[in-house]
């Protein structure tokens, strides 16, 4: 017997989640965290205090907001080209792909690509961030702009 919330109205079914799903989640968070995590830490090396940060914060930021306004977009038609490319895109992944997992609109060969597009993106931040560390961090009092991040990153 059912509790209902009033007489004569039975209790809303809850709806069947695939495990496929929570592990998705799982991987999609860890990684999406760690890529966001190792921005955040890029920024970090290249700045000497907190209102300096402040001003690089839109690197890691704008790719998020665009994502959840995107997420409208693609859930929308989450089958199109568009909702396809963009969710294959490293920092929009965690969220775009998840959203096309949650519809059952991404096939499983994406998904897989997705995993590994992402990956070796966090490769390639975490190797960007120990080039412009090891520079970065020798650079105190000086405020860095985008052309002279890149001689950085270039600076053997």
């Amino acid at each position: 017997m059912t509790q209902s919330f009033a007489p004569g109205v039975s209790s809303p079914a809850l709806p069947s989640i695939s495990p496929w799903v929570y592990v998705s989640f799982v991987v999609y968070f860890l990684l999406g965290y760690f890529l966001y995590a190792a921005l955040a830490a890029g920024i970090g090396s290249m700045v000497n205090n907190e209102s300096e940060a402040q001003s690089y914060q839109w690197i890691m930021m704008t790719p998020i907001i665009l994502s959840f306004f995107l997420m409208f977009t693609i859930n929308n038609t989450p089958d199109s080209m568009m909702a396809t490319v963009l969710s294959l895109i490293p920092p929009f992944t965690p969220i775009l792909m998840f959203a096309r997992i949650l519809q059952n609109a991404a096939p499983l060969w994406q998904v897989l690509l997705s995993f590994l597009l992402l990956a070796l993106s966090l490769w390639g931040v975490f190797w960007l961030n120990g080039r412009i560390f090891r520079v970065g961090i020798l650079m105190y009092g000086k405020k860095p702009n985008l052309p002279e991040v890149l001689k950085w990153i270039k600076y053997e």
